[in-house]
Order: C-alpha cells, then sequence, then structure tokens
C-alpha cells in the first residue's frame, strides 16, 4: 500500500495525517493549542513551541503501523499560494516534515495551508472536477471568497523547483529545495474575489463569544447557542424566522433567520463586506447588559461575566446546550447570539449568489472553521448555485487536505476519495 504522510500547523491546531494513493483516509490526529482563559488567541511564539510540542506524538503511531509504506510527506509551509505568503507558524511542520522525509528517504511535497481547506472541504464531493467553482475559505483569520480552477500540476523533479502560475513561490531562502524534496503547487488555481475587508466571520464569533464568557475558541459552542434559540422561537410559536427582518434575512431551508433588530445588516459592497460594524453593536449589548445586571445573572447566580467560562457548569447562569439558564429562563444572549449568526448567514448567501452570477459557476463550496456551524449547514442554501458543505470534521484545521494534494502529484489526478475504514 502506497500512503502519504500530511503535516499543518496552523495557528490554533497541530495536525498529521494519512491517506493511501486513493484518497482513503487511514489517519486524522489533531491537538488544539492551550489558550489561557480570557484570551482571544495565541502569539506566533507560543503556538511555534506547542506544535515542536505536539508532532512526534500525533505522528507516532502513523509511524509505528505505517513506515514501510510511506511514499511520501506532504507539508503546508505557508498561509496562501501566492508570493510572500508567511506566518512562523508553519516552519514548525516544515522543520519536522523535512526531518521526516529524510529519515524515510521519500520526496516531500509543500503546499499551502488554504489550499489544504479546499481539498479537505471538498472531500467526498465535486464542486467542480475540471472546470471552476467558487469557495468560501472561513477560519478564525480568514474570510474570502476563492475563484478556483483547475489549474494544471507542476512538480519538480528531485532537488529542483516549480514555477506557481508563472511566478516563483519566493520562499525564504533557507527553505529552498533540498535533496530529495519536491515543492510542488496543487491543481487548484485560486483567485481572491470577494470576502472580508477588515476582521473574519471567525473572529467575529470568537470576539463575541469571549465577551459573553465562553472560552476561546467560542465558536463551537456559539453555533450551540444560536441552534438552541432558534429551536425555542419554534417551539414557543414565534413569527417564522425572517419574516420580521425584511429580504436581508432570508437566507435558506427554513425562510433565513430571526433577528429582532438589536444589529444592523453587514456591510456589504459588491462582493466584499465589512464586519467591525457588527462587532461593536454587539460587544455594546453584551456591556450594557453587564452594566445594568452589576455583573449577576437575573436570578442571582453567578453569571456569564464571572471568570469562568460559560460552560464550565451549569450553576454559571446559562446552559448553551439547552438555550435556558440553570433556572429555566432563556438563555440571556440567545437572541443576540441568534442575530449575530443570521447577518452572518445573510451577508454570506448575497454575496455567493452574487458571486455565483458574476463568474457563472453552479457550486459554491464552504469550507475552513465557521463551515463547521450546524448553524449555518440548516440555514444557509444559496439560489443561484449550488451549497456545498463537506464534512463537517474536515472543515476545521486539519492535514489531510495537505496529505491528499501530496497524492494527487504523486497520482497526476484530483483525488476525491471516501474515507477508508
Amino acid at each position: 500500500m502506497r500512503c502519504i504522510l500530511g503535516i499543518d500547523t496552523s495557528n490554533y491546531t497541530t495536525s498529521a495525517a494519512l491517506v493511501d494513493a486513493d484518497g482513503g483516509i487511514l489517519a486524522d490526529n489533531r491537538s488544539l493549542l492551550a489558550v489561557k482563559t480570557g484570551e482571544r488567541g495565541l502569539r506566533q511564539s507560543e503556538a511555534f513551541f506547542q506544535h515542536v510540542e505536539c508532532l512526534p506524538s500525533l505522528t507516532e503511531s502513523i509511524l509505528e503501523r505505517y513506515r514501510d509504506d510511506i511514499c511520501a510527506v506532504a507539508v503546508s509551509d505557508r498561509p496562501r499560494p501566492i508570493e510572500a505568503s508567511y506566518m512562523p507558524v508553519f516552519t514548525a511542520g516544515v522543520r519536522f516534515a523535512q526531518m521526516a522525509a529524510q529519515a524515510l528517504g521519500k520526496p516531500l511535497f509543500r503546499f499551502s495551508h488554504q489550499e489544504g481547506h479546499i481539498r479537505a472541504g471538498g472531500y467526498g464531493t465535486d464542486p467542480g472536477t475540471g472546470s471552476k467553482f467558487l469557495a468560501w475559505h472561513m477560519s478564525g483569520g480568514t474570510s474570502e471568497l476563492l475563484l478556483v480552477k483547475d489549474g494544471g500540476r507542476g512538480a519538480a523533479p528531485e532537488g529542483g523547483r516549480v514555477e506557481e502560475r508563472g511566478r516563483d513561490r519566493g520562499l525564504p531562502r533557507d527553505a529552498e529545495a533540498a535533496d530529495g524534496e519536491r515543492r510542488s503547487h496543487s491543481c487548484l488555481d485560486i483567485e481572491i474575489v470577494g470576502g472580508s475587508l477588515d476582521i473574519s466571520f471567525g473572529q467575529l464569533i470568537d470576539r463575541i463569544g469571549v465577551a459573553i464568557g465562553y472560552g476561546f475558541p467560542a465558536g463551537a459552542r456559539m453555533d450551540m447557542a444560536a441552534l438552541a434559540a432558534e429551536d425555542r422561537m419554534a417551539a414557543d410559536g414565534s413569527p417564522a424566522p425572517g419574516q420580521d427582518g425584511g429580504a436581508e434575512f432570508r437566507a435558506g431551508k427554513r425562510g433565513g433567520s430571526f433577528a429582532p433588530g438589536m444589529l444592523s445588516p453587514i456591510s456589504i459592497k459588491g462582493l466584499y463586506c465589512n464586519m467591525s460594524g457588527i462587532e461593536t453593536q454587539a460587544l455594546r449589548h453584551i456591556s450594557s447588559y453587564k452594566d445594568n445586571s452589576g455583573g449577576r445573572s437575573a436570578d442571582g447566580g453567578a453569571n456569564e461575566y464571572g471568570g469562568r467560562p460559560v460552560d464550565d457548569s451549569v450553576d454559571n447562569g446559562v446552559n448553551e446546550y439547552s438555550g435556558r439558564s440553570a433556572d429555566g429562563g432563556a438563555n440571556k444572549f440567545g437572541g443576540l447570539i441568534l442575530e449575530v449568526f443570521s447577518r452572518v448567514t445573510a451577508a454570506l448567501k448575497l454575496i455567493s449568489d452574487r458571486a455565483a452570477g458574476e463568474y457563472d459557476v453552479d457550486s459554491v463550496l464552504f469550507t475552513g472553521g465557521v463551515a463547521a456551524s450546524a448553524y449555518l449547514r440548516r440555514n444557509l442554501l444559496l439560489e443561484n448555485a449550488r451549497t456545498i458543505f463537506g464534512d463537517a470534521k474536515l472543515s476545521g484545521d486539519n492535514a489531510v487536505g495537505i496529505a491528499l494534494l501530496g497524492a494527487e502529484s504523486l497520482n497526476g489526478r484530483m483525488i476525491y476519495g471516501n474515507q477508508a475504514d
């Protein structure tokens, strides 16, 4: 069996994966980097150190079982497949991958983190083989709408280099291709055509979640709270989502998402948006509630601002799994969280439908950590193109996409496989 080892070291996750030459996933190991309570991220130096600590344990079981089957190593070496794209955390993965490839005597392929997201997000789907499609890359620090085409593939002979769309990738001198290493670009030709001009969707959700009291990253708990609030409204016989909010809220399968009017719509110009405005409004509402409640929840118990993440205990005022507080009352921020998600959904729908018409594509792929949102998957349905969500488990940071790209470089063809048993 021929296998490809993939390595990815992003801002908040260390990942190692193994796929076979046909795209079957044999291993998908990840470790979320530790972030102190109340913090909203990590310094690059802190993340780098944690990656160095995590990589040996993540790859140990893979190497023990499949060492003799590994025929190549693939690694993410930069955030995006463009000249001068650089972030120190990826150096941790590159150095580890170089050592692994040299020890195994196998070639090393390099790709960008974004290429890995697109390949993993499309795994098990066919968003546009041999043609073009749109893809949203939505993660903690990125919200970009990409036009993706089959741009061909280039792989240099051992010790050589390849050009990417006619330009050298501009890697640092100390990252020059070494003997036995191949620098490759994927079959994906990627062009940024839209997205956010300021903060990302992930940053918006994380910052509001941390202000409420959730630990970082807050996306998963915010997502559950939005779903719970929406379900509670339906159970209470509230107006159908979107009916009170105007056309901009009609975002998906269930008619859109309810928004009581606390927040203004996300500002959109063409295929780009600005989200700092809605962030400021949401944080103002949270601060106002904190001031008016004296730092206590309405029932006198410990509350969202008490220094503990909201999910520490049902006794802290909010149980995010049910959307209600410990005493049975409604989650005090459920409506606000729901409106944030509804505004994000409406913006994604508007921009995506507009871009699908402008670029004459019939598919839009949603990938990145934000694309794992169950709320988005429930409510977002485009009118002008197919709405494609891959496996939610492969939406967040992972090394599966990088390993698949390595397999494609060896095979000379795109892979849309199924997970191996």
